[in-house]
């Protein structure tokens, strides 16, 4: 696979998220043969969606989220694009395979987390808990974990510290995870991370 194309939001976020994916492809000798850029909740992709089957890529790297991302795979295939479809983590890979049901098979989805049902691994038992315990709080009967949520929940486990070494007055409260889902909310504390990425395996 040598050709690359690459989808982004005109937007800050869409340019770092447009700028992490080159670089990685950088590395790898490689750069996009096509870049499409999007408006923030843009539904007409129709000239999009055109311009990046013409340039027939070997894969179509989307960094938007799971609506336009879904759209898009399925518009492109619909228009006759054998290309591989992969994202990154921003788009919600529980969301994404939601909204493209069966259409989503074959769709790569990159990860920085570990399986959120792992619970040897201690960080994915402290999300599954805080889960737990908040939607007990709402009377939730249904217990569903995503991988949307586990990452919000982590990337608040990672910044705590860190924040909390700045702040001259730091609050609990202060910092809180959602989930993509309920709108399930909970508190995470400032103590260190253990985990590392060799034990998730």
């Amino acid at each position: 696979m040598k050709k690359f194309s690459i989808i982004h939001y005109d937007d800050a976020v869409g340019k770092e998220n447009l700028a992490a994916v080159e670089l990685a492809l950088t590395r790898r000798g490689l750069k996009p043969s096509s870049i499409a850029t999007l408006k923030r909740n843009q539904t007409d992709l129709g000239a999009t969606v055109s311009d990046v089957v013409k340039a027939e890529p070997d894969v179509v790297i989307a960094t938007t989220l799971y609506k336009t991302t879904g759209d898009f795979i399925k518009s492109a295939r619909k228009a006759g694009s054998g290309a591989q479809f992969a994202s990154t983590s921003f788009v919600g890979a529980s969301a994404l395979a939601n909204e493209l049901g069966d259409q989503g098979t074959g769709v790569v989805v990159a990860q920085v987390v570990p399986p959120y049902a792992r619970a040897s691994i201690p960080i994915v038992r402290e999300y599954q808990a805080a889960i737990e315990k908040s939607l007990a709080k709402r009377n939730i009967p249904s217990l569903r974990w995503s991988r949307t949520s586990e990452q919000r929940c982590s990337s608040r486990r990672f910044d705590v510290p860190a924040r909390a070494r700045r702040a001259k007055a730091f609050s609990r409260r202060s910092i809180r995870c959602r989930t993509s889902m309920w709108a399930a909310i909970w508190s995470i504390s400032a103590r260190r991370i253990t985990t590392a990425p060799s034990s998730w395996s």
